[in-house]
């Protein structure tokens, strides 16, 4: 059973809860269940006595037939009943005196895979290229250019070229489908370039529902694990080339003139699913890594598993 301090219900899939009580019945339950992933399918719930360190309860169990759902969720409600005050564990101050990185093994790593590591490389994912599918009835939409604020014209301007030089975009004379764009400040002082797509491509597009997984599930599998390590991907929806069809819708309008897009750019409303089933079908089979959007998440019982 899998510890839920997020969940707000007690759940049990469908076929585990048969093979452990064939002659209970199930009745009706008004609850709606839902995660990061999508809605979970609710069977039935069902009342059961639970005893623990002398404590006995009559609580409710939800039984749900959802292929995601591997193992029985213990939610608050069940470590509320049997468990008071069990949330205090996490408000207690921990002091973490010091801690040893195997430096090291970092750098040999930096030195084996230089092209990998490297945050000035931006050549794209080889072999993938991004589709956007259209709804059936699309039109094209062509939006003027956003005005931008004399101080920021030299800024943008280097953007817009540092993506040309990049091979991530290409200057076009003419556009059936053009975005506007507008720079939005970073932390650095510096400033990055959004394409606004809600009132053109978006709300035309079919959306790919690829599931993608919650913490919880992610989490779950990394219980037993003692090492874990996290890569960020740089600029990541941009190392996805897109298709020569999906070049044409995305199509950025600034007061230069058109830039056609060739990566998959941040903004599209399915660039998430897409670029998520992607970096499963690259990574997906390597034992103990996961994937969530950008991030790439490695866990194993020892530093050599990881590394």
């Amino acid at each position: 059973m899998v510890v839920g301090t997020e969940a707000g219900a007690s759940i049990i899939p469908l076929d585990k809860f048969k093979s452990l009580f064939p002659l209970v019945k199930l009745s009706p339950s008004p609850t709606k269940l839902s995660s990061a992933s999508g809605d979970i399918r609710v069977s039935g719930e069902v009342n059961v006595c639970v005893s623990k360190n002398g404590i006995t309860k009559n609580l409710c169990l939800i039984v749900c037939q959802d292929a995601k759902l591997l193992n029985p969720l213990l939610g608050r409600p069940w470590l509320d009943a049997l468990l008071p005050g069990w949330g205090d564990v996490f408000n207690q101050p921990v002091l973490i005196s010091s801690i040893s990185v195997a430096a090291p093994s970092v750098e040999e790593l930096r030195n084996m895979f230089p092209k990998i590591f490297d945050v000035n490389n931006d050549e794209p994912i080889v072999g993938f290229a991004a589709r956007l599918l259209l709804q059936e009835k699309a039109a094209p939409v062509k939006h003027r250019a956003y005005k931008v604020p004399f101080a920021l014209i030299d800024p943008v301007n280097a953007i817009v070229d540092k993506m040309v030089d990049q091979g991530k975009a290409v200057h076009v004379r003419h556009a059936e489908w053009a975005s506007p764009s507008f720079p939005v400040p970073k932390k650095n002082g510096e400033y990055r370039l959004v394409v606004d797509f809600k009132k053109t491509l978006n709300p035309q597009l079919r959306v790919d529902h690829y599931p993608i997984p919650s913490p919880e599930e992610i989490f779950s599998d990394m219980s037993e694990a003692a090492y874990f390590v996290s890569l960020d991907l740089k600029d990541a929806y941009m190392q996805l080339p897109l298709s020569k069809e999906s070049q044409e819708l995305c199509i950025m309008n600034t007061p230069r003139g058109f830039y056609k897009l060739l990566r998959l750019p941040f903004g599209i409303a399915s660039a998430a699913a897409i670029f998520q089933s992607v970096m499963e079908e690259i990574v997906g089979s390597i034992k103990n890594v996961k994937v969530y959007l950008d991030n790439l998440l490695i866990h194993g019982d020892s530093l050599d598993a990881v590394v």
